[in-house]
């Protein structure tokens, strides 16, 4: 059986709502978004470095 950490889905979460952004929005805004409605969530903003990170290479 595949089970992953909880630190694996958030990440897998974060992902999925910047794949499946509305089209208007760029992958800039999002990122920027999900920044600020994840304010308090250190992890969680290291996790949007990460992929932001990804995306620029």
């Amino acid at each position: 059986m595949n089970e992953t950490t909880p630190i694996e889905s958030k990440r897998d979460a974060l992902r999925w709502f910047i794949e499946n952004r509305r089209e208007d929005i760029s992958f800039e805004q999002a990122i920027k978004q999900l920044r600020f409605a994840m304010h308090g969530d250190r992890r969680a903003q290291a996790m949007l470095d990460e992929i932001a990170a990804e995306q620029a290479h």
